[in-house]
């Protein structure tokens, strides 16, 4: 087999249905993500028509690791919610994981996780910045 033709199936097994799609576990967590991320869109969409802010923002620096991680904290504490997370989950093993009281020491270590991701996509980032983010 080629290549590409291993890459071709990856990406097609990887690929959502229109059926999951249109699940109403999908559409309650992507309106969730809108739902968290919107003010953060609005405030940037605010500050995109203010020349004068975007200035001043600017003269003050970048965001230090306390400004983002609030940012980061302001967006997933309010989507990575328990229901949320079992949504994410397939119907099949949503029994096997029981109620949320017996995971949640997990999921707190999972949301912990994908912020740190998150923040360290955000942009060009030394060492001392990854550093202080796992260990903030």
């Amino acid at each position: 087999m080629k290549k590409d033709e291993r890459k071709l199936e990856t990406d097609e097994s990887e690929s959502l249905d229109g059926e999951e799609i249109k699940g109403e576990d999908f559409q309650f967590v992507l309106k969730e993500l809108i739902g968290a991320y919107q003010p953060i869109l609005e405030e940037q969409l605010k500050l995109a028509k203010s020349p004068e802010q975007l200035e001043a923002d600017a003269r003050k620096g970048p965001p230090n690791c306390e400004d983002e991680l609030a940012l980061a904290n302001r967006i997933f504490e309010r989507f990575l919610t328990d229901d949320v997370a079992l949504r994410l989950v397939p119907a099949e093993a949503r029994a096997q994981l029981g109620s949320v009281d017996e995971w949640r020491w997990c999921f707190r270590h999972i949301r912990c996780c994908i912020i740190f991701g998150w923040l360290i996509c955000r942009g060009p980032r030394t060492f001392r910045a990854f550093a202080y983010y796992l260990y903030y």
